[in-house]
């Protein structure tokens, strides 16, 4: 559980394709609960780099879902 306070410094952050990989098996092992899904990985387009990219994941031990965020 957490948060990406600065995923780039806001000068680097342009237009373009970027990748997100969060390491869920770490995270539930950690917890003592198996998972299907050993990492999740989330491609994205920002097209304009002026506009917050929160990106959310939801996860379980057996599913997710992101959307992007306000």
């Amino acid at each position: 559980m957490g948060r990406i306070a600065e995923f780039l410094p806001a000068e680097n952050y342009t237009l373009g394709i970027y990748q997100i990989w969060f390491d869920t098996k770490n995270y539930f092992n950690a917890r003592n609960t198996s998972t299907f899904y050993p990492f999740v990985q989330l491609t994205y387009e920002v097209t304009d780099p002026e506009r917050d990219s929160h990106i959310p994941l939801i996860l379980s031990p057996y599913g997710f879902t992101t959307y992007r965020g306000s």
